[in-house]
């Protein structure tokens, strides 16, 4: 993935894979903190989001649809209405059923 992300600019465009992993992985990797974030790895702090695609919004889901489609269609058309959780360093501080931890609390 590196390598094709490396080579975007070369007319090949961005997917949602690429902007996904640059997001994640490659965005801690640029600022140095890939030992500790990054990707979902024993060692690293949890950071991570629950997502439901039929959540709201304007996300159309189609029976033909599979884990893939849908991810793809949160990276491009998903919005706050779709993330259940938020964990930032293995702490809940969203969860649509219980009130959201204050970011001054983190």
């Amino acid at each position: 993935v590196h390598n094709q992300v490396k080579n975007a600019h070369l007319g090949s465009g961005l997917d949602f894979r690429h902007a996904f992993w640059l997001a994640t992985a490659g965005g801690a990797r640029a600022l140095g903190i890939a030992q500790q974030v990054g990707t979902l790895e024993v060692g690293k702090q949890f950071d991570a989001l629950c997502v439901d695609v039929s959540a709201g919004g304007i996300i159309d889901l189609w029976p033909e649809d599979g884990p893939e489609t849908w991810f793809e269609k949160w990276c491009n058309l998903g919005d706050d209405r779709n993330i259940l959780k938020v964990w930032v360093k293995g702490r809940c501080v969203k969860d649509s059923a219980h009130r959201t931890t204050p970011a001054s609390m983190l």
